[in-house]
C-alpha cells in the first residue's frame, strides 16, 4: 500500500471513530493497584492531593473517589449507552502536548507503535511503551497504536 491510500485509510480510520462516539475530556484516575477509571472533566469538582496519592470530589457523588496513586487528563469516548465497545481495549497516551517521552498505557506488550507526520509519512516505529519524540519539531502527528490512530502535539 503506498503512502497516500495509507493515510487516506488513517483518515477513514479517525472519521468512522468520530462518527461511531463523541470524544468528552476526561479526568482517568488511576488506582495503586494499576486500575483506571475514566470521569467526565465536567463532573470532577476538585483533585485534592494527599499524601501518596490523590482525592477526586465528583459531582452529585455523596462519597470521594480517594487512593487515587495518579491523574491523566484526556479524553474518553462516550458513546450513547456510555459503555465502551465490548472487547475493545483503552489505550491511554500521555502527555499531550509532550517533549520528550510519549507515554502508552493500555496496548498489550510488543504492540507495534508507529509515529507519523500530517503528510502519512512514518517517522519512528517501536514496540515499547515509551516511545522519544524529543528529536520531532514541533507540531502535530499521529500515532499508529496496533489499529488505533492517536493525535497528538509535540512542543
Amino acid at each position: 500500500m503506498n503512502k497516500t491510500r495509507f493515510f487516506a485509510a488513517l483518515c477513514c480510520l479517525a472519521a468512522v471513530a468520530c462518527l461511531r462516539a463523541a470524544e468528552v475530556p476526561a479526568v482517568i484516575a488511576v488506582s495503586a493497584d494499576g486500575s483506571r477509571t475514566s470521569y467526565e472533566l465536567s463532573t470532577v469538582r476538585r483533585i485534592v492531593p494527599t499524601e501518596g496519592s490523590f482525592t477526586l470530589n465528583r459531582a452529585g457523588e455523596s462519597a470521594d473517589v480517594a487512593g487515587v496513586r495518579c491523574v491523566i487528563f484526556g479524553t474518553m469516548e462516550q458513546t450513547p449507552t456510555s459503555v465502551a465497545p465490548a472487547g475493545e481495549a483503552v489505550v491511554f497516551v500521555y502527555p499531550n502536548p509532550v517533549a520528550h517521552t510519549l507515554r502508552v498505557d493500555g496496548a498489550a506488550a510488543g504492540t507495534p507503535l508507529a509515529v507519523y507526520d500530517l503528510q502519512g509519512r512514518a517517522l519512528l516505529q517501536t514496540a515499547e511503551p515509551q516511545v522519544d519524540v524529543s528529536a520531532l519539531a514541533e507540531g502535530c502527528y499521529l500515532l499508529q497504536v496496533g489499529g488505533k490512530i492517536v493525535k497528538f502535539i509535540k512542543k
